[in-house]
């Protein structure tokens, strides 16, 4: 998988699409900081592009669209076009985003649907029903892709915490998008919204931390459980419960706040052995991304 850039305003993707070249390729443009007022996002040499750069693209197109900016997405029809169109993409999608040729921007992601899976559902913004109907969503499909009540309940717990914090702290001017999507050997969740991401709403809410600089905030996010909330009741140490879970199960979690993409890693569970991998130059995409990912054989060794 390669990727390049022809020039500034032309942002031109290759190959199999993970999330990690997305971003750093994007960062190399930063687009909502561009001088350029319009810029073309060309998928015509994609052959894949996974859930979470999915997600991350949908939330920096929309704030792209929602700040005045023009946006073109050539995206010839084929495989990659037609996966992103069943999973609901274009439904999802900004209107004032143009996209060439020219889809269907109704969701059609329910003509396809998969009861194991959970398609690109989208959060309205303020909207409390709708969050509502996002964490039974995730109730139902959860339980059939990862298959044990444990791990089932554990997640819903934080989905619902994290969800919870999206709905009291992102002030998303945009709509927020959850996913789970199952690939060949492993299952990946994903929250997202486009507010003022964890860091934002931490100095917003708590003057102390203010002068802190990023890598550092989010790693006390993470070892000490650090939240916007600061009644002892409130709980809001949905982050630090989402690296536990995803330890327990040695998945994977990635974080994209603003800014910072980060990645936990878990290996050999009777190793013990964690990593971090943190990137802070990172493209601005105002909000917040989780993605989980677990592979399909830990989860089975956890099923009961």
């Amino acid at each position: 998988m390669s990727m390049k850039s022809n020039k500034k305003d032309r942002l031109v993707f290759e190959g199999k699409l993970g999330v990690e070249p997305f971003e750093d390729f994007i960062a190399q443009i930063d687009p909502l900081h561009s001088t350029n007022k319009s810029i073309l996002f060309d998928y015509r040499a994609v052959t894949f592009a996974s859930i979470d750069v999915h997600v991350h693209a949908l939330l920096l197109f929309n704030h792209l669209a929602e700040r005045g900016r023009s946006v073109l997405l050539e995206w010839p029809y084929g495989e990659t076009r037609s996966y992103a169109e069943r999973m609901g993409f274009f439904a999802a999608l900004d209107p004032r985003v143009d996209v060439y040729p020219a889809c269907d921007r109704s969701d059609v992601s329910r003509l396809y649907s998969n009861q194991a899976l959970l398609e690109l559902t989208p959060i309205v913004p303020n909207d409390h029903d709708s969050m509502q109907r996002c964490v039974e969503l995730i109730r139902l499909r959860a339980a059939r892709s990862l298959g044990s009540r444990r791990v089932t309940n554990e997640f819903i717990t934080v989905a619902q915490e994290v969800l919870t914090n999206i709905e009291d702290w992102s002030e998303t001017p945009i709509p927020s998008l959850v996913s789970i999507q199952r690939y060949s050997t492993r299952i990946a969740i994903c929250i997202g919204d486009g507010g003022v991401g964890i860091l934002g709403s931490l100095r917003k809410h708590r003057p102390s931390v203010r002068g802190v600089p990023d890598n550092e905030l989010l790693r006390r996010v993470f070892n000490e459980g650090l939240s916007s909330r600061t009644d002892p009741g409130g709980g809001g140490a949905g982050l630090r419960r989402c690296v536990d879970i995803a330890a327990r199960y040695e998945g994977r979690l990635m974080i994209r706040t603003n800014r910072i993409w980060s990645k936990l890693i878990v290996r050999a569970k009777q190793g013990g052995e964690t990593w971090n991998v943190w990137k802070d130059r990172r493209a601005l995409i105002p909000g917040t991304v989780l993605t989980f990912e677990f592979l399909e054989e830990r989860l089975r060794a956890s099923r009961y």
